[in-house]
């Protein structure tokens, strides 16, 4: 089965009468003598080397339509007459009918259907070789995938390049076997960036050791589509995880970016950061940035815990503030009672600076120390307070909070 595969219009409103029936049988009969005229050759090696000379096309009576209708017509037939008339107006046909045509050649399959195709893709110039390429793909079998795999290390790069790019479309086995290869080879980087992507839609477990090798000796673009590969293999990858997260800040970075699509990864990503913020010397980065992402309470703990290190204070505080749930403003304003005056300070600020309803008892408290700031957080959530505290700056006799005062007044509509 591919995982994406092209679809022929179909279309009711044509018939094709009895005399284009008769027409095609004629027609198909003189292409069979044709085509079973030319022994093919090996599909293996034509794919794999240097292109044949062009067949001659054989000529379609006029009487047989060139048309997306009587495509679908003849695809939904399909029986011999009908391929032999669908190959003959791949062959001639516009580019549109032609490339429906070739799905209809697909869709019908069989072993003609297999062999004309090679055929085409040994001959084909490199802007027919992906659309071939994909047929080959559509009309599935065992054949058909080693002629693919076959082509996949051909010396004509575009070869090559359309028939990976066909391969990555199948999720099959011998798909899976192919990229799994793919993934550990030496080819260019190209090919392995294919094989990367193919595995952020599929899940094998198999593919967790190569994509943990492929992180820890690839450039950065390459590692991130790796991660992406790892984590959408899910619990299969966590052991995979769980090493990378433990070697080296850089690549333990570069996982905590990563967005998890299990609960078990989020945990494991969690476990590190935590482990990572307790050990000491981090003052700021992805530690934080996940840390403010996770709603967790063990996430919430270990910022706080972390606030009180002067070092990972700002950052702590600032994840904290980032947050934004109820218990972490609880936590906050905890902090800001803190017998550590710079901290306290600190805390205040971190919860003035994003102010709601459910920090208002919080402003109130804090605004007998921070006047400018709490008549602010009062005035953007709408308390009742508000208006008091800024005349109370109004008639400061701090220049500073009088000019606070002016700006509010405006800001707010006051006096207008």
């Amino acid at each position: 089965m591919t995982r994406r595969r092209s679809h022929v219009s179909t279309s009711t409103g044509s018939t094709i009468g009895l005399h284009v029936w008769r027409a095609l049988a004629l027609a198909s009969s003189a292409l069979a003598l044709t085509l079973h005229s030319r022994p093919p050759p090996p599909v293996a090696t034509s794919l794999a080397g240097p292109a044949p000379a062009e067949a001659q096309p054989v000529e379609l009576p006029s009487s047989v339509p060139q048309s997306l209708s009587a495509v679908s017509t003849l695809t939904d037939a399909g029986d011999e007459t009908a391929l032999d008339a669908l190959i003959s107006i791949n062959q001639h046909a516009s580019p549109e009918v032609a490339s429906a045509a070739l799905s209809g050649i697909a869709q019908i399959g069989g072993k003609r259907a297999r062999e004309y195709l090679a055929r085409r893709f040994a001959d084909a110039s490199a802007s027919e070789l992906l659309d071939l390429a994909q047929a080959l793909a559509e009309t599935g079998g065992r054949e058909a995938h080693d002629l693919l795999r076959s082509a996949a290390h051909s010396p004509r790069i575009p070869a090559a390049e359309a028939a990976r790019e066909a391969l990555a479309s199948l999720d099959t086995p011998d798909a899976r076997d192919f990229m799994l290869g793919e993934l550990s080879s030496t080819l260019p980087v190209q090919s392995q960036t294919e094989a990367v992507a193919y595995f952020v839609d599929c899940q094998d477990a198999r593919a967790t050791a190569a994509l943990e090798r492929l992180i820890r000796k690839s450039s950065i673009d390459l590692r991130r589509s790796a991660l992406e590969a790892l984590f959408a293999q899910g619990v299969d990858a966590r052991p995979a995880i769980e090493r990378l997260l433990r070697d080296g800040d850089e690549l333990s970075n570069n996982v905590l970016e990563s967005p998890a699509p299990t609960a078990e990864l989020r945990q494991a990503q969690r476990a590190a950061s935590i482990a990572r913020l307790r050990a000491g010397a981090i003052t700021s980065g992805p530690v934080f940035d996940f840390l403010a992402r996770d709603l967790s309470s063990q996430a919430r703990q270990a910022l706080a815990q972390a606030a009180h290190d002067p070092a990972s204070k700002e950052s702590a505080l600032n994840a904290l503030a980032t947050r934004g749930d109820s218990a972490t403003l609880v936590a906050l304003a905890e902090l800001a009672d803190d017998s550590d005056p710079g901290l306290a300070s600190r805390a205040a600020c971190a919860l003035l600076s994003a102010p709601d309803s459910r920090s208002h008892t919080f402003l109130l408290r804090v605004g007998i120390k921070l006047h400018s700031d709490a008549a602010a957080a009062l005035l953007s959530i709408d308390a009742p307070e508000g208006p008091a505290a800024l005349a109370r700056l109004t008639a400061s006799s701090e220049p500073s909070e009088r000019e606070e005062a002016v700006r509010l007044t405006a800001r707010y509509g006051f006096g207008s």
